[in-house]
């Protein structure tokens, strides 16, 4: 995580930072696009993306890990899976996020790689387990910076908004083809 924070993540962000006054309005207008974010949950997605983008990542993350549980749940629910259980009480209850990685569905869906990404810096006791040190409340707040947070921080900004920005570049693909197929002419 720390090479390509590090290497990677940080100068884009010092960048963004050095070179572009990115607002909540600018976030929104590609947040409410996409198709991977739940209706009502926008305006976390919209905070926790700026905080991050700002170098903000206790808020940041404190904001998206939960969303990150509620956008798998809706991307599979979306495709027809079944995202919740009976507990043994006979109770219905939402599958938490480490149960939504186990799925063979959600491997399916995001692929093994993204998959194993989310676990890896989620959910699994060898990794940084951010979700559940969060959760639990064992997250200290030093800890909020590293890179495997930022990492986190930037892994569920790409879920979140990588439809809207293939879409953007895709027409910025066309219209840049047109032109040239108009110059040519």
């Amino acid at each position: 995580f720390g090479i390509v924070t590090h290497g990677t993540i940080v100068p884009m962000l010092n960048e963004l930072e050095l070179c572009h006054h990115i607002t909540l309005a600018d976030i929104a207008e590609f947040v409410y696009r996409s198709p991977m974010i739940p209706p009502g949950h926008h305006e976390y997605f919209c905070i926790g993306i700026l905080a991050g983008l700002q170098g903000r990542f206790a808020e940041a993350i404190h904001l998206l890990v939960p969303q990150l549980e509620v956008l798998l749940r809706h991307m599979l629910h979306s495709d027809g899976v079944v995202v919740s259980g009976l507990d043994q009480k006979g109770n219905q209850r939402e599958f938490d996020l480490n149960r939504l990685l186990e799925m063979p569905e959600t491997e399916k869906h995001f692929g093994k790689n993204i998959v194993t990404t989310l676990q890896i810096i989620f959910t699994h006791q060898a990794g940084p387990n951010i979700r559940n040190e969060l959760a639990h409340g064992m997250l200290p707040s030093g800890a909020c910076g590293s890179p495997a947070v930022v990492y986190g921080w930037w892994t569920i900004l790409f879920l979140a908004l990588q439809p809207v920005a293939q879409f953007v570049l895709e027409n910025q693909a066309k219209n840049s083809n047109s032109q040239e197929r108009r110059d040519s002419k």
